[in-house]
Formats: C-alpha cells, sequence, structure tokens
C-alpha cells in the first residue's frame, strides 16, 4: 500500500468523519492515525468542532426557520389584506360611478 501523506489524510478528514469516504479510504485513514499523533489531534478537533457546529446548524435552523416562516406569513397577510381593500374600495367606487 502506498503511504499517505499528512496534508492528504488532513483534507479527507472532514469526509471521513461525516462517514463519506470509501471503504479503502477509511482503512488507510485510520491507518495513518493509528501512526501519526498530528493527525489524531487534527481528527479530535474537527469531530469536536464539527459535532458543534453541527448542534448550532440544527438549533439556529429550527429557530431561524420559525421566525422567518412567521415573517413570511404576516407579509403574506398584509398583501392579502391590502388586495382586499383595494378591491372592495374599487367596487364601491364603480356602483357609485355608474349609478
Amino acid at each position: 500500500m502506498v503511504e499517505i501523506g499528512c496534508k492528504i489524510i488532513q483534507d479527507l478528514l472532514p469526509l471521513f468523519i461525516h462517514g463519506l469516504t470509501c471503504d479503502e479510504s477509511i482503512k488507510t485513514i485510520n491507518e495513518h492515525l493509528n501512526k501519526c499523533d498530528k493527525c489524531s489531534q487534527v481528527y479530535e478537533a474537527l469531530s469536536e468542532d464539527i459535532n458543534m457546529e453541527g448542534n448550532l446548524i440544527s438549533m439556529g435552523t429550527n429557530c431561524s426557520y420559525s421566525k422567518l416562516q412567521k415573517k413570511i406569513i404576516n407579509i403574506i397577510y398584509g398583501m392579502v389584506g391590502v388586495t382586499l381593500i383595494i378591491g372592495i374600495l374599487m367596487g364601491v367606487s364603480t356602483v357609485i360611478l355608474f349609478k
């Protein structure tokens, strides 16, 4: 098997952490991590960052989505209300003009 350098292993680590690497890559990365303390430390740090980031994104997405959804619904209700008022005024003015 060909020895792969630290830079390539570190480039593959995010994919490895997310489970997006093939079996051969998993084997190669695991072998490298067992031998290389530097890459093992990078792996641990990335794992923590990705887990924290995932938690923040999922928490933030739910909160932001609810706020955004409420704003969009309020805008739609406002537009519908304005449209109804304009329609009523046009109907009333038509009846008055053509009496």
